[in-house]
């Protein structure tokens, strides 16, 4: 699927994240031409080289980007994306990102009609998806952290 056709001598500058996702090409002519070129300068910043997403619940919330005091600092950038419930995850928050850091699940079991298998296969269908999109991601799972609520046998 052609998404942005550009004209003779032009120049498309594609970000880091749809480097990751999009296909970029030049089509075959189907009439004769003359010679064409594509080009293709690439430059990953060291600084990009520990980029980090972090998608959480509340728990998470101090986490914080950027440098200045209780942030992970210029050596780690990234972003924190709010997800309360596995469902809510979306693997397209993940593309371009170096490292992926899932924190979440516990809204789920706290909620008595949630089977746990069933919490279990979504988690596990959601990372094969952001596997996927982001091949050369490293993704982390946290476990669950224990909460106030009491839990019934499960």
């Amino acid at each position: 699927e052609v998404v942005k056709a550009i004209s003779g001598n032009s120049l498309y500058v594609m970000t880091r994240a749809s480097q990751n996702y999009w296909t970029h090409r030049l089509d075959p002519s189907s009439t004769p031409c003359k010679t064409r070129y594509s080009i293709t300068f690439r430059y990953v910043s060291n600084h990009n080289k520990n980029s980090t997403v972090i998608i959480g619940d509340s728990n998470t919330k101090f986490l914080k980007f950027g440098s200045g005091k209780r942030t992970f600092g210029d050596k780690m950038p990234g972003k924190r994306v709010e997800c309360f419930k596995l469902e809510d995850i979306n693997p397209r928050a993940c593309v371009g990102y170096k490292n992926v850091f899932i924190h979440c699940g516990i809204n789920n079991i706290k909620d008595r009609h949630t089977n746990v298998q069933d919490a279990v296969d979504l988690l596990t269908s959601k990372l094969t998806a952001i596997q996927k999109l982001c091949p050369q991601s490293r993704i982390t799972v946290s476990p669950i952290l224990p909460s106030a609520v009491e839990f019934a046998v499960l």
